[in-house]
């Protein structure tokens, strides 16, 4: 059956299997030009860790929906807190959702007006005598729009929201640790109000506070830090961005964001270390014969040491996304890269002496990028797919269970290396705050990038760069601090490892 008018599916739960409702929360975007976009703290702390862990359920196998969209207590004590006693337990909650609900909890639950005398909401019904203008509170109206916004995607919303067994659903919310409270207390307490067994929150993340530069916290109502449109203007890859914001996800405090720690991740981690890998591995293995294998995987057993150490590895990166600790389960990733490094070491090494012992290391090498570029697809998802293209293999991905090192099999043919990102050139200058420029908040001016920012562009300097002149794309785009991004084709003046 075609979905309903205006719907976009028909989507349901499930019986029988596992059915994953995820919710973030909602940004506001009417505000002035400018100030319309969220910052990177909200980005991290709801809409992009909720994607996150949506990506995952669904290489999991899982039945997933991932809703999003813009825009009397103190006679409940008893249910909410035996509701909260056992979601938080059978849920793992983070420690900040936990920790905030166990005080409110504690103090005892107060009495909330659901309205307010504002002119700007949702007009409570005149009708209603004493009523006529006032509007709804925006923390009672907004929890709701969860309900709506599942209605308004599949006909099927009551099968997530109102199942006929509630086991059948669970609700992960992603949110920063400011509205908690309006999750785990407040939003429960208006479901068991109604008496109708509502599905409610499983497992609630509740992020801490991103910092800008070690300054102060990110606040769009003071326009401080750095936010979307800014980041998305910068000429930087979308999947550089997603990358350093989940690393560094505040989870159980608050993090910075430094530029220099961003250059840092960028140029070290993600271009020293993974795109290297990739790109010197595939190098040498397109080499023809002799020294090289032609293009092709070869055809001698893995390498039992990186085999075994990265099935290990795999495991904890399972145990952590299950657990939505996002940040350490992309910390694992780069281990696991840095375990493919340790195997493209050793062909290296053998690489003139014991053809053997050199093939199987490059076999688990290869097996290991493709591994690493699975885990990576929730978190950086481009980036996935470019090393599934430069390994020719098609770029559709699930998480394993284990590690059998043979989804890149003998013989298989490989694409071309090519580089993954660009390099950042530190630049000593660096913004005396994080307070955006007032104009660019003036009602009626266009959106800019930032101070400093400016989409990627060729060198326009008249001359052709050296690497132009060298037969590869040069692009430079000026960051917020000044410092400039590069991109040089394969990265020549890296090299952990090289093979001759």
């Amino acid at each position: 059956m075609p979905p309903g008018p205006g719907k976009i599916s028909n989507v349901a739960p499930i019986p029988g299997s596992r059915n994953i409702l995820i919710t973030s929360a909602l940004p506001y975007v009417n505000d002035a030009p400018h100030l319309d976009a969220p910052h990177l703290g909200n980005i991290i702390g709801s809409v992009l860790s909720a994607d996150v862990l949506a990506r995952y359920c669904r290489m999991r196998g899982f039945n997933t929906l991932y809703i999003g969209g813009t825009d009397e207590l103190d006679k409940l004590q008893p249910q909410v807190e035996g509701f909260f006693d056992d979601s938080a337990a059978k849920g793992e909650w983070s420690n900040n959702g936990k920790g905030q609900t166990v005080g409110w909890v504690k103090r005892g639950l107060k009495d909330r007006s659901s309205t307010r005398d504002f002119k700007f909401g949702t007009s409570v019904s005149p009708r209603l005598l004493g009523y006529k203008d006032k509007v709804t509170y925006n923390w009672f109206d907004a929890p709701i729009g969860y309900l709506s916004i599942t209605a308004e995607y599949t006909d099927k919303w009551q099968d997530w929201w109102q199942p006929q067994n509630l086991d059948d659903v669970q609700l992960y919310q992603f949110i920063g640790k400011d509205n908690g409270f309006f999750h785990s207390i407040f939003f429960p307490a208006t479901q068991i109000a109604t008496g109708v067994n509502w599905t409610k929150v499983h497992h609630l993340s509740a992020a801490e506070y991103l910092q800008y530069d070690g300054a102060t916290g990110f606040s769009k109502s003071r326009g401080i830090g750095l936010f979307g449109d800014q980041a998305k203007n910068s000429g930087m890859e979308a999947d550089v961005w997603r990358f350093y914001l989940l690393y560094h996800r505040p989870e159980d405090s608050d993090t910075d964001f430094p530029w220099d720690a961003f250059i840092a991740a960028n140029n070290n981690m993600l271009l020293k270390k993974l795109c290297n890998l990739v790109n010197r591995v595939i190098k040498f293995v397109n080499k023809p014969e002799p020294a090289g294998y032609g293009g092709s995987a070869m055809r001698t057993a893995p390498w039992a040491g990186g085999r075994k150490t990265s099935a290990g590895l795999l495991g904890s990166y399972l145990r952590h996304l299950d657990a939505v600790e996002l940040r350490m389960a992309l910390h694992i990733v780069l281990k696991i890269s840095e375990v493919g490094n340790d195997s493209a070491q050793a062909a290296n090494r053998s690489s003139k002496s014991d053809e053997d012992e050199c093939g199987a290391s490059l076999h688990t090498c290869l097996n290991l990028i493709h591994l690493v570029a699975a885990l990576l697809r929730p978190f950086p998802p481009d980036t996935a797919e470019s090393i599934a293209r430069r390994l020719g293999v098609e770029a559709v991905f699930v998480v394993p269970d284990t590690f059998d090192c043979d989804s890149i099999r003998p013989g298989h043919k490989l694409g071309e290396a090519e580089h993954l990102f660009t390099r950042i050139r530190p630049d000593p200058r660096r913004p005396k705050s994080g307070r955006r420029r007032a104009e660019n908040g003036k009602k009626g001016r266009k959106a800019s990038a930032a101070p400093g920012i400016s989409k990627c562009t060729e060198s326009g300097d008249g001359k052709k760069p050296r690497a132009e002149q060298d037969g590869q794309r040069r692009t430079e785009a000026s960051l917020l601090d000044g410092s400039t991004a590069v991109g040089c084709g394969l990265a020549q003046d890296l090299r952990p490892f090289s093979f001759e």
